[in-house]
């Protein structure tokens, strides 16, 4: 084992000693041995995410996480093909597990509510958006509309906030209102987009384009003090910085059971290894090959089609997986002919 560096996560505190290895400890004296990492393979860096998981990048460029970032792959991994037939024993009690899930209508959640408050930053990758609520109360006795009978207050005057963006010609913003006359509220929906303008498909976490946007509470700069220990802090406004790019955190991965589907759909028939491997497929050279690749975000578990534009290469090859070596260029120029594209 060769050692290469330290780990702690800070949001489980688990440490990790890492290299062609992985030892994790909770409690900084006992570590365990992490047997799944391959020892053939040396790692690059790690990356955690707010709920504690990780991924393990090597010098090879290999994200060692779950292949579509799903808990449930290992599961249904090998269902896919067989789904009709286990919906006729669900459907007839006649399954093993007694719990069935539909693999055509399954998703994964990922908009689930989190801690109360604005975040930090943004990183808004091209063409995506994102929203947010605010609520602004009003603690006076009398909070009614003007088509109402009594005392009233002009909400757009008295409970309003505006919203302004650094740089309008890279996003654009949405602010829609909801007044609550029986809760003496206004909820407003702020929704920010990008314009597809001010960034390009590059690298993760590279060319990153910083703008912000600023928050303001009408009447509240000046008038809105917090009291505490360390003095007086102004309230009623806020600026929040927004990355627009590829955001670090994310990953491109090969879809693997898309791309089956496809090849399947395409060349009319089906084909598969002499050694079967459900993350190492294989498809038949004189067929057509059309790869599809998912976009993960390893920070939110969220994940998409890649649709933007690629060059495939091949760089070597053999003829079982024990005999793969890299190419020459001239085997390299052979295989990638411009005449063949």
């Amino acid at each position: 084992m060769t050692p290469k560096g330290l780990f702690f996560n800070t949001l489980n505190n688990m440490l990790y000693i890492w290299g062609n290895f992985i030892l994790q400890s909770y409690n900084r004296e006992e570590f365990i041995f992490l047997a799944d990492f391959p020892k053939e393979s040396t790692i690059k860096y790690m990356v955690n995410s707010f709920k504690g998981q990780m991924a393990v990048v090597t010098e090879n460029e290999e994200p060692y996480a779950d292949p579509v970032h799903d808990p449930t792959w290992r599961w249904w991994q090998h269902k896919t093909k067989d789904k009709d037939y286990f919906f006729y024993l669900f459907s007839n009690r006649l399954a093993a597990e007694g719990i069935y899930i539909n693999m055509n209508a399954y998703q994964k959640l990922y908009n689930m509510s989190g801690d109360y408050g604005i975040p930090d930053l943004f990183f808004l990758d091209k063409g995506n958006w994102f929203t947010i609520t605010v609520v602004l109360l009003s603690h006076q006795d009398t909070f009614t509309s003007s088509d109402s009978q009594g005392p009233t207050i002009n909400v757009d005057k008295k409970l309003a906030i505006a919203v302004t963006i650094a740089d309008p010609e890279c996003l654009s913003v949405t602010v829609t209102q909801d007044v609550l006359l029986n809760r003496n509220a206004v909820i407003n929906k702020i929704k920010v987009i990008d314009k597809k303008r001010c960034s390009e498909q590059g690298m993760i976490g590279r060319n990153i384009k910083k703008t912000s946007m600023m928050l303001k509470v009408l009447g509240a700069p000046g008038n809105c003090i917090q009291r505490t220990y360390l003095g007086g802090i102004i309230q009623g406004f806020k600026v929040v910085p927004i990355f627009i790019g590829c955001p670090p955190g994310k990953r491109l991965a090969f879809d693997v059971s898309y791309t089956i589907m496809h090849s399947e759909e395409i060349n009319k028939h089906y084909f598969d290894c002499v050694i079967k491997d459900a993350e190492m497929p294989c498809f038949l050279f004189r067929d057509l090959f059309q790869p599809f690749f998912l976009v993960q975000d390893l920070v939110t578990g969220d994940s998409g089609s890649f649709l933007g534009s690629y060059v495939l290469k091949v760089v070597g090859g053999g003829r079982t997986l024990n005999t793969i070596r890299d190419y020459t260029e001239e085997e390299i120029f052979r295989y990638n002919s411009p005449l063949d594209t």
